[in-house]
């Protein structure tokens, strides 16, 4: 469209969002960047629709720009008041920011203005998943699998959503599900997930291996995939380099958004591994101040400490991470933990019931 009129100002808003889904698939730092160029010539061009508001909204979500996002996402309902894009996006920004009861009250709107959108349904259903609410989220990711029957991601989801709830069985017949409709890099990597922490360490870097060949941009995989390795006889020796190369791809998602605390906890684990702990405390500090009430990133800080030596610390991050949903049966196989856990210390935790525990990601 563009090459027909270069001045199509509705061509770059659609080419911008086009973008943000590849940065959204497999972490391409320069589809942020072509996203963000195409989006502001749109509005350079005078395209003032609130879809384009939106599309800018999430590209500044995208980088840590929360605020910035806000102000998008509400110029979007100046225009549209109706626009139910805008007000799920709206929400995910409340949510990234700790707004929780305005995040939840803002996705219900998107989901009353749109009832058949599978992508409000499925965002209220990973806000629920992310914030210790599992029973909750179990029905909208169903819904979402009735909307899309056909979505490999629809039931990779709900495969992550069953793993963290412990009903490995019906998590591993959902995945068969989503690679059976096309092998995606999120499925496999789910797929290898359920592998480590059942302790079949080769088996989980096959797939991981197929996950960082499908997204070879996405640090997480190859952090995954660098955790596999070097739990696995023979493989051990391939997992300093593959840690090296997740740090390395890491740092580029933090430079896109800073703000990201899941980011840095992840990079910390990855750093103490490799025996940086300077490094390692540096970025485990900053997630724990970005958000003191995200089970995931006091996990992290547990398999820091723990592999650092500091055992006590470890225990009292493991709390936390505990206190803050964070699922019991990934606390009870990761392989870094498992010397704490025959601790006596370990079992004065107040651990809930398997069924009640959660997390708020779909990679270990």
């Amino acid at each position: 469209a563009l090459a027909m009129d270069p001045n199509y100002a509705a061509a770059y808003a659609y080419l911008a969002q086009a973008y943000l889904r590849q940065y959204d698939a497999i972490k391409d730092p320069q589809a942020i960047d072509a996203a963000a160029r195409s989006c502001a010539r749109a509005l350079a061009l005078g395209d003032d629709a609130a879809s384009t508001h939106v599309t800018m909204g999430m590209i500044r979500a995208a980088k840590g720009e929360y605020e910035l996002a806000e102000d998008e996402f509400h110029a979007a309902l100046a225009l549209d008041a109706l626009s139910a894009d805008a007000y799920r996006e709206l929400g995910r920004t409340y949510e990234e920011t700790g707004r929780l009861n305005d995040a939840e009250r803002t996705y219900k709107k998107a989901i009353e203005l749109r009832h058949d959108d599978w992508w409000s349904v499925k965002q209220l259903g990973v806000f629920y998943f992310r914030t210790g609410r599992l029973i909750q989220a179990e029905p909208y990711f169903l819904e979402v699998i009735r909307l899309t029957p056909n979505s490999p991601k629809a039931h990779s989801n709900l495969a992550g959503l069953y793993f963290k709830m412990g009903r490995n069985a019906e998590a591993a017949a959902e995945l068969e599900k989503s690679v059976a409709i096309e092998p995606t890099a999120e499925g496999c990597s789910n797929l290898g997930s359920l592998y480590y922490f059942d302790g079949r360490y080769a088996e989980a870097a096959a797939q991981f291996e197929k996950a960082t060949a499908l997204a070879p941009a996405y640090s997480t995989l190859w952090g995954n995939l660098a955790d596999a390795y070097r739990w696995t006889p023979g493989l051990a020796g391939k997992a300093p380099a593959t840690y090296r190369h997740a740090v390395e791809l890491m740092e580029r998602e933090i430079d896109i958004n800073p703000r990201n605390a899941q980011l840095r906890a992840k990079l910390a684990t990855w750093e103490s591994a490799l025996g940086d702990r300077a490094r390692a405390d540096s970025e485990i500090s900053q997630a724990l101040e970005l958000a003191p009430a995200e089970g995931s990133v006091h996990f992290q800080a547990a398999l820091v400490s723990e592999q650092e030596g500091r055992r006590t610390r470890a225990l009292a991050a493991l709390n936390a991470a505990v206190k803050n949903h964070y699922p019991l049966p990934e606390i009870l196989h990761a392989p870094e933990l498992r010397e704490l856990r025959k601790d006596p210390r370990f079992l004065r935790l107040a651990l809930p019931p398997a069924s009640s525990t959660t997390g708020n990601q779909t990679n270990h």
